[in-house]
């Protein structure tokens, strides 16, 4: 196989890839199930189907930003996060377990 051939496709590949994970990146989010979609698409480039891959990736896109309200849904994540300020002298560290654990 022709090494142009391979750099093109390794690097439409990268290319593709870095589109889904700049909208996951923007948006805070892991990748999941997109790794497997993005991974999909590098596969589809590695055979030579560059048409398929950049349809795959359009639609991937297309889907993730239209549908990000019922995936919001569906992945309910609550994240909480507490500061907390101690007194160094008076810092009693196993009631401080104790009130973490909970």
């Amino acid at each position: 196989m022709d090494i142009f051939l391979v750099a093109t496709r390794l690097i439409l590949a990268a290319i593709l890839g870095a589109v889904i994970g700049i909208e996951r990146e923007i948006k805070n989010r892991a990748a999941g199930f997109r790794t497997r979609l993005s991974a999909a698409i590098g596969l589809a480039v590695g055979i030579g189907y560059y048409e398929g891959a950049i349809i795959a990736t359009v639609i991937c896109l297309v889907t993730l930003i239209s549908l990000n309200k019922i995936s919001d849904l569906i992945n309910k994540k609550t994240i909480k996060s507490y500061s907390m300020i101690f007194d160094t002298y008076n810092f009693n560290q196993g009631s401080f377990y104790e009130f973490t654990s909970k």
